[in-house]
């Protein structure tokens, strides 16, 4: 993911955030929780490494594009975080990590990454709701690994 990341992203932000969301997601997938530690890091790394890409390359325009579409995500998705019961808290904040390196590139990688993410996500339902031949309605979804496959179609097609 991380050599992917970069490839795409042009960014070496995309180092430690690809490394660090692998982790997450299978933890996610795993043991159903994350280190808030793990992520706190990585978040400030990630956060570090595009501040000083920004400064290095004179793109603090590019600074203010990054936050404000940060910002919205983090708005869109503590709302829905908060109107519907599906959604945990933990999936918000990885959310919020998974758009760091995107966001970066543009909003519209932010899309596509959610978006994919959500596409996979539905595809896992789907798939396990075959493989037991009945709807299972309290059975939660790890988040993480779809976060992954919208992680990685967003910097690669952003």
């Amino acid at each position: 993911m991380a050599v992917v990341g970069t490839l795409a992203a042009g960014s070496f932000a995309a180092v430690p955030a690809g490394v660090a969301l692998a982790y997450l997601a299978w933890s996610d997938l795993a043991i159903r929780r994350f280190s808030l530690r793990l992520l706190g890091g990585a978040t400030l790394t990630v956060c570090g490494v595009i501040g000083a890409e920004a400064i290095g390359g004179g793109a603090t325009r590019r600074l203010l594009d990054w936050l404000l579409t940060l910002s919205a995500l983090t708005v869109i998705a503590a709302l829905v975080w908060s109107a519907t019961k599906g959604v945990s808290f933990g999936d918000v904040l990885l959310v919020g990590f998974a758009a760091l390196v995107p966001a970066w590139m543009s909003p519209a990688a932010v899309a596509l990454m959610v978006g994919s993410a959500f596409v996979a996500a539905g595809a896992m339902v789907v798939a396990r709701r075959l493989r037991s031949g009945t709807a299972v309605r309290d059975d939660a979804v790890a988040f993480g690994p779809a976060l992954v496959v919208g992680w990685l179609v967003g910097v690669s097609f952003g």
